[in-house]
């Protein structure tokens, strides 16, 4: 039960507010992620330097003092044309 009738109305409006933000997963897209201690300054030399491998969901990564670059492709399905 709401006490003080003015908080309907700023709920509401903040709802229509954030709603252009919420978004909907269309598709998985699968990635790749490559773990470095070295300060890479351009995708073009992490694509060329590191070692690729399957980033799964939920998989752990950052050490200590690391980067990790992440890559992937995806293709929109012609529902979200």
């Amino acid at each position: 039960m709401l006490v003080d009738k003015r908080i309907k109305p700023k709920l509401e409006a903040a709802l229509e507010r954030y709603h252009t933000l919420v978004y909907e997963a269309v598709a998985d897209v699968p990635m790749q992620m490559a773990e470095t201690e070295e300060h890479l300054r351009s995708p073009m030399e992490a694509q060329q330097k590191l070692q690729w491998q399957e980033a799964e969901p939920g998989a752990k990564w950052g050490k200590a003092w690391s980067s990790a670059w992440f890559r992937g492709t995806a293709v929109l399905p012609e529902a979200c044309e």
